[in-house]
């Protein structure tokens, strides 16, 4: 299986952020307020133009009040894009 380069999980990662930003009905400014990062910074993350480490994850998890859990489900499976909960990204 072949393994998924930086830029691959950056896109995946801040695809599925953004997705969950939305759902949440926060605006990029809402939760770049609620995080402290500006939000062209903000999108560079969802746009997977930026890396993100665990720290900044769970700072954005909680300015949407999302635990670890309700995010690693929304992440894509290794089956054509689905997410774990079933839907696609």
């Amino acid at each position: 299986m072949k393994q998924m380069t930086d830029k691959q999980f950056n896109r995946m990662v801040g695809g599925v952020l953004k997705k969950l930003r939305v759902q949440q009905g926060l605006s990029a400014k809402q939760l770049s307020d609620k995080i402290d990062m500006a939000v062209p910074n903000l999108f560079r993350l969802e746009a997977g133009r930026r890396g993100l480490g665990v720290k900044l994850l769970f700072k954005i998890l909680v300015g949407m009040g999302l635990t670890w859990d309700g995010f690693v489900e929304h992440l894509p499976s290794r089956n054509k894009g689905e997410t774990n909960d079933g839907s696609t990204v």
